[in-house]
């Protein structure tokens, strides 16, 4: 609330939780001490920066458990939060990824964090020798992904209510023109085409894949103009109600049976009568030119380019994704962008900056992006790289429709052959070796 006297209460999409931790953080004397135990996403979430920036100079030891559970029954990722008097010495960091062991005496992997790094930024979760080698990274950087001349990361379409907006055609009952669909209560429409975009819903995605295919079509009514003389982005109109009717009528019969749950959305700006405005409008004009398409929540690092304007759903954690371009002054490509990202440094360091949930899913979303350490690349090793993330991308096509078992073992040897030789690249241009991917 924006008169409330928490810090914490007026961060972005702010947790209960964190009030708890400020309150107690108050009633601390300067001489005082506290333990608690709170969910760890408070050292990487942006809602928990006021409350990094008020534990940073008073965190004696931190505990973190990882996507160990430590109650049962509960799926909860937890951290203890040990505090003290104000001290410019190194905080203790405890990884723990044995629950059992740690909890019989041994303890997890501990390392000291210098306190100037402790501020209200995303705190490093990493063992120490993970730490040691991601030193070694930022020491070779040359920027970090998300500087304002490098890439522009930002979120899909936010509609605030997808299971309206996006559908699954039905072709078998469309024409050229209109698009046959089944809505989530089971009543069956046809609307235009011409308001549908080709989209990504919930797919997963293949490292290094090239024109992903749509498992959707998303509802999309707004006109978008080219940027203007001087602007970067263009703009984005939401349909008026005599366009959707001269224009789109279908789509507004049906948009209008879905009105009362359209309504019940906090959507900004206001949009008037156009109750089929998406919750949120930005990144609608930033959609069409090619585009690296992140999956959040994978296993792997999950970059795929995209020249065909696809339309993704996008926000939080759970995504399902984000979107990566690099700005106009971008040295590097978006290849090489690609391998980058894709490397398993790179990926060990988003998720020690980031979340990581049960079964080793690990949140690749913009706070940990932007901090990748880009190191330097000469022009004879960015083609090197470019031309091994094209050849990769058209292996990685080509095994979508083979069927035969040899043929497909040859195209992903191939590809593997081709990826670890550009990781070869980017290791060295970190200044390590192929002993410390492996650590």
């Amino acid at each position: 609330h924006p008169g409330s006297r928490y810090a914490s209460s007026q961060a972005y999409n702010f947790d209960l939780y964190l009030l708890f931790i400020e309150r107690a953080m108050r009633l601390l004397s300067p001489a005082g001490r506290l333990g608690m135990i709170v969910p760890n996403r408070f050292t990487n979430g942006l809602a928990g920066a006021p409350i990094r920036a008020q534990l940073a100079p008073r965190i004696e030891r931190l505990v973190h458990f990882g996507q160990e559970q430590i109650f049962e029954r509960r799926t909860t990722y937890s951290a203890l939060v040990i505090a003290g008097p104000s001290t410019s010495d190194p905080a203790v960091f405890e990884l723990v990824s044995d629950l059992a062991s740690w909890r019989s005496g041994v303890p997890g992997e501990v390392g000291e964090v210098e306190r100037a790094r402790l501020d209200s930024g995303v705190w490093p979760i990493a063992s120490a020798a993970q730490a040691a080698i991601f030193d070694k990274m930022e020491g070779a950087a040359i920027a970090h992904l998300g500087d304002a001349d490098w890439v522009r990361i930002f979120v899909g379409v936010q509609t605030s209510k997808d299971d309206v907006f996006f559908l699954s055609p039905d072709e078998s009952r469309s024409t050229p023109d209109l698009v046959a669909f089944t809505d989530t209560e089971g009543e069956q429409w046809s609307i235009e085409r011409s308001i549908l975009r080709p989209a990504l819903r919930d797919r997963v995605l293949k490292p290094y894949d090239y024109r992903p295919v749509p498992d959707a079509h998303v509802i999309f009514p707004y006109s978008i103009e080219p940027p203007a003389a001087g602007r970067v982005r263009g703009k984005a109109t939401v349909h008026s109600p005599e366009v959707m009717k001269a224009q789109y009528p279908r789509a507004l019969e049906y948009l209008s049976s879905k009105r009362a749950l359209l309504e019940k959305r906090n959507v900004s700006p206001d949009p008037g009568d156009c109750f089929w405005a998406y919750g949120r409008s930005q990144s609608l004009t930033e959609l069409d030119p090619p585009k690296l398409i992140a999956r959040v929540l994978s296993l792997s690092p999950q970059y795929v380019y995209d020249p065909d304007g696809l339309v993704v759903p996008g926000g939080g954690d759970g995504g399902p994704y984000y979107l990566l371009r690099p700005q106009a002054p971008c040295p590097y490509s978006i290849e090489t962008l690609t391998a980058l990202l894709s490397h398993p440094l790179v990926d060990a360091f988003v998720a020690a900056h980031g979340k990581a949930y049960r079964g080793r899913y690990i949140v690749h979303r913009k706070a940990s992006l932007s901090l990748v350490p880009v190191p330097p690349l000469a022009e004879a090793e960015q083609r090197r790289i470019d031309e091994g993330v094209r050849e990769i991308r058209d292996l990685v096509v080509r095994q979508r429709t083979e069927a035969d078992s040899v043929v497909l073992a040859s195209l992903e040897g191939r590809a593997a052959s081709v990826r670890r030789d550009i990781e070869a690249v980017i290791t060295s241009a970190f200044g390590l070796s192929a002993a410390d991917v492996g650590a």
